[in-house]
């Protein structure tokens, strides 16, 4: 008996993993629940951001936000002034206090 419980635990430790935390930052913007699904910092550029947002239930493209200049980076590779200010704003506001 004692080997049966045993064998039972050894394979639930092996077969049992942790469940991956998605810890994602979530805000209130224009009465809309918009949430970064992904972030990642430039390493060239440090402050450019690729940045993955939730709106709601849909998952947009990833954009391009430069922090410094204020500025947003179109699909095209063209480069204008914010499309979404409060959106950009968020991002930014996680790392430029």
């Amino acid at each position: 008996m004692r080997c049966l419980v045993g064998w039972l635990l050894a394979l639930l430790l092996v077969f049992a993993r942790p469940l991956p935390v998605w810890a994602s930052s979530c805000r209130s913007v224009n009465s809309e629940l918009v949430c970064i699904q992904n972030m990642q910092r430039s390493a060239q550029k440090y402050w450019e951001y690729r940045v993955q947002f939730k709106i709601g239930r849909s998952l947009m493209p990833v954009e391009i936000y430069d922090c410094r200049n204020h500025r947003q980076r179109t699909i095209k590779g063209e480069w204008h002034g914010f499309s979404q200010p409060e959106r950009a704003a968020f991002a930014c506001s996680l790392f430029h206090g």
